[in-house]
């Protein structure tokens, strides 16, 4: 098990992430892509829900 992501190293996975994502939007959109959009919005309900 890994231990929990501090939110701070939460942040730099989301941007990290959405780079990603971003560099995919131009070509038709890959499952890689698809499977990172899947992460972001996970990793941020985890975020909204440390935040609470």
């Amino acid at each position: 098990m890994r231990p929990p992501l501090s939110p701070n190293r939460l942040d730099n996975t989301v941007e990290r992430l959405w780079i990603r994502r971003l560099s995919c939007l131009p070509k038709k959109e890959n499952a890689d892509c698809r499977k990172n959009r899947q992460k972001i919005s996970l990793i941020i309900s985890l975020k909204a829900e440390i935040y609470e």
